[in-house]
């Protein structure tokens, strides 16, 4: 999440249908005084199944049949603060359309203004209850068409990060080779799992943030000290889902710092099952440093590059 000023320029129009409409409760927010990272994908993901409602593929009537619709990819830009009490809704519009997979552009906003407080640009597939991906109905695929934009809108795009497939080489011996630092490490419970027993799509970006501080703290000792006024701020990220947990698997994140620009730095997040040693997921996150008075970015000052640059991990993709 950016700045937390509302942009003087117009909103942009919105695309597709209404899909969510609610509000920013004081728990969904953290310690940085803003709604977390994880309850813009639980709004996202909300208004995406509304979306699929909309075109005959309702939860319930998918779960009569077996099947339920699962996002496999996330490319999320956080472009201003969310704070508690604000009103919030969501459009829904198809980037992409195949048997395969449905690209959506989910689009969140302030109610006040209707300016964007974040995208998301989802691939959803559809899986049946053998834990298989299946073709989505033709029906279905032709009212997808009705609702097909023409290209993603500039402030969707992807701005630090990229939409290519991953290209990690994800493993527990790889993160041990490569030094990554364990900031998460927990079991799988029934209430983090959707009514499948697989874990939420909240999760992947939950784990993360709740163990974040375990990472800058390698690099900014100070970070969560009592009496800082330096928080931080999610601007971008990208989680590729490989397979999922399930309740009762032991899970943890292993990550490093992957690059630094003017203002922001990037990270890489490797969720692995630690029982098989398989990955879950490869993610990447672009970020920066957080005034939490001013509520502006905090640039990266010489001194503080020269000791980043110690801890940047070569290799780290999503």
């Amino acid at each position: 999440m950016s700045n937390t000023k509302t942009p003087a320029r117009p909103a942009p129009p919105t695309l597709g249908p209404e899909c969510y409409r609610g509000n920013v409760n004081t728990w969904e927010c953290d310690e940085m005084g803003h709604m977390n990272v994880r309850f813009y994908v639980v709004k996202g993901e909300e208004a995406a199944q509304v979306f699929l409602s909309h075109l005959g593929a309702a939860p319930v009537t998918l779960g009569e049949q077996g099947l339920r619709a699962q996002t496999v990819d996330y490319h999320v830009r956080f472009l201003a603060e969310m704070h508690p009490g604000a009103g919030v809704y969501a459009h829904v519009a198809a980037l992409e359309v195949t048997p395969e997979a449905l690209r959506l552009f989910v689009d969140l906003r302030h109610a006040i203004g209707g300016h964007v407080a974040a995208t998301l640009n989802l691939i959803v597939r559809l899986k049946d209850d053998a834990g298989d991906f299946v073709p989505w109905p033709e029906e279905l695929l032709a009212r997808a068409q009705e609702h097909i934009i023409a290209e993603l809108p500039a402030y969707g795009q992807p701005r630090s990060l990229h939409l290519e497939p991953s290209s990690a080489v994800a493993s527990r011996a790889r993160t041990e080779e490569m030094g990554l630092h364990q900031i998460s490490l927990g079991l799988v419970k029934s209430d983090q799992c959707d009514s499948f027993g697989e874990m939420r799509g909240e999760w992947f970006m939950g784990r993360v943030s709740d163990g974040i501080g375990n990472l800058i703290r390698t690099f900014n000792p100070n970070r969560g000290t009592k009496g800082s006024n330096v928080g931080g701020a999610a601007l971008e990220y990208r989680i590729i889902i490989h397979k999922r947990p399930r309740e009762g698997d032991i899970v943890a994140v292993r990550s490093g710092l992957a690059g630094i620009a003017a203002k922001t730095f990037r990270m890489g997040h490797w969720m692995i099952d630690m029982v098989t040693g398989e990955a879950f997921a490869t993610m990447e996150a672009s970020a920066a440093s957080l005034d939490l008075t001013a509520r502006k970015i905090i640039p990266i000052d010489e001194e503080r590059r020269t000791e980043m640059e110690q801890h940047i991990v070569e290799g780290l993709v999503v």
